[in-house]
């Protein structure tokens, strides 16, 4: 029994040992035919002219778009009609590197007698490098091929026609202002921004201040909002930080002007921008120095609090945006502080310049806090009643009802129906302030207006009102 065992482990040993030797030699064989097949296709390859890329001194190319040329000096690429030209390194490093060697796929004819043939009379696009030392490599190219493996060109002056990548004409499928290199934007937290306003034909259409000490609604979440209403509301933290959102993700799309000169600002609608965006907004440094964009740690009890005033450093956004471009898909926009011209997608214009102050607004205008309440007083069909608060359920049920009571809409003057004889007035008593509520005909159907100590500007459901109403009048 004990050598039959011992046979078969042996079996099953060597059955092992055979699959591992059929795998290596499976993939050593596999490797070996990929590198036969690129071997191959490299030695098929046809060098139209090879030039080191760290010997390039100059590049030129002409397409649809640009007649350009960048030449190298104190080791960057410099547009050679204007040396102060934010040239953008990186994209000018990849078309070096593309045009330092073309190689062809296939030879297509020699001494071609009629360049239209490809669409080469008037080529789509013509490269010409030159090094330190005067050597040249030059590379016209035109139409797709007809299998589609690349584009027919030739090189230099000769008339032999070869087929090249089309990769390579796509890194040139730039304009000028496409290489242009775009300013850093700032990287700006939704939860660090202490102001925000917009502007529209020079009309304030939103504004937004944060003062957790000095605020009209400093009790709430510290946030004012002043416009576009005709008195000051409170703002709430997580709406306004939802619509703060387009700012911290701001991303120009292209250059236009780096310096632009008066007559280009008019042209594009910037001397009196369509609306205008006003941050201000603070970062964090850190021990270190380095600023922290970071937000505090979520379980923080309250987080403003724990970052020290020595430690923010504030900043000033300022956008102008004008006209929209020919594509329609971005506007025309100015930095203070920077001469440039750039453009900026229409949606995110629409995210930073037209802001909902609605859902900006805090919702909720009775204190619903049961900790802090002391006791209720309700006007209410004739009758003045005051409720002592208590912890009985009755009580907590009535109370956490005004909870539900929640800003639907902003006033529309002309819907207004019926006199300012209050429906209800609620007085709420807490341990720190006193607050009265005051619910006003609206519609006379499915609002009240609602107004919080002076302040009228929203209404709320009129049957979630009456219901919690009708809840404290059940506790007498």
């Amino acid at each position: 029994m004990l050598k039959k065992k011992k046979q078969w482990l042996t079996v099953l040993a060597l059955c092992v040992i055979l699959l591992a030797l059929c795998g290596i030699y499976f993939f050593a064989n596999r490797y070996q035919n990929q590198k036969e097949k690129a071997e191959k296709e490299d030695a098929d390859k046809i060098v139209l002219y090879s030039l080191k890329k760290e010997d390039l001194a100059k590049i030129h190319y002409k397409n649809s778009k640009a007649d350009i040329t960048f030449v190298k000096e104190d080791g960057k690429w410099k547009l050679e009609s204007d040396k102060d030209f934010p040239a953008d390194q990186s994209k000018i490093e990849t078309m070096v590197e593309s045009a330092a060697e073309i190689t062809a796929q296939r030879k297509v004819v020699e001494n071609c007698r009629d360049l239209s043939e490809y669409e080469l009379e008037n080529p789509m696009l013509q490269i010409e490098v030159t090094t330190q030392d005067g050597q040249t490599g030059k590379i016209a190219c035109g139409m797709e091929s007809i299998a589609a493996e690349g584009r027919y060109a030739y090189s230099g002056d000769s008339r032999t026609i070869y087929v090249v990548p089309s990769s390579m004409t796509d890194e040139f499928d730039y304009s000028r202002n496409e290489l242009m290199e775009l300013p850093e934007l700032p990287e700006i937290n939704a939860e660090y921004v202490t102001a925000y306003s917009t502007e529209k034909k020079q009309k304030t259409t939103f504004h937004a201040v944060y003062d957790a000490k000095r605020a009209k609604y400093k009790g709430i979440y510290g946030w004012d909002i002043k416009e576009p209403y005709s008195q000051t509301v409170a703002g709430d933290q997580d709406g306004l930080q939802n619509a703060f959102a387009g700012i911290a993700a701001l991303e120009f799309t292209q250059g236009v002007s780096y310096r632009a000169t008066k007559e280009e600002l008019k042209k594009y609608g910037l001397l009196s921008p369509n609306n205008t965006v006003h941050v201000k907004y603070y970062t964090v440094t850190s021990e270190t120095g380095e600023k922290d964009t970071e937000s505090p740690s979520a379980d923080a009890e309250n987080a403003e609090e724990k970052i020290k005033e020595e430690d923010k450093v504030y900043h000033n956004l300022e956008l102008l945006i004008g006209s929209k471009d020919d594509t329609g898909e971005n506007y025309y926009v100015t930095m203070a502080g920077n001469p440039g011209i750039y453009l900026l997608s229409a949606e995110t214009v629409k995210s930073i310049a037209e802001i909902d102050a609605f859902s900006c607004v805090y919702a909720m205008p009775c204190p619903v806090n049961t900790d802090t309440i002391q006791k209720i007083s309700l006007q209410y069909r004739g009758k003045n009643d005051k409720i002592t608060a208590s912890k009985e359920e009755n009580f907590q049920k009535a109370y956490q009802a005004f909870g539900e009571i929640e800003y639907a809409s902003v006033i529309k003057k002309e819907a207004v129906k019926g006199s300012n004889t209050p429906v209800a007035v609620v007085t709420f008593t807490e341990k720190d302030k006193t607050s009265t509520v005051t619910f006003l005909p609206y519609d006379g159907v499915n609002f009240y207006r609602v107004d919080v100590d002076g302040v009228c500007q929203f209404v709320a459901e009129k049957n979630v009102i009456d219901k919690a109403l009708e809840g404290l009048i059940a506790l007498q």
